[in-house]
């Protein structure tokens, strides 16, 4: 789920990934 997470954020299709992606996208690239 990390890099699917990862992947909608970066640009992906998924519009609900990237809401979720926001809040946690933080915490993704500080483990990137």
């Amino acid at each position: 789920m990390i890099d699917f997470r990862k992947s909608s954020y970066s640009g992906g299709a998924n519009t609900d990934c990237v809401e979720v992606g926001v809040g946690e996208r933080d915490e993704f690239e500080g483990q990137a």
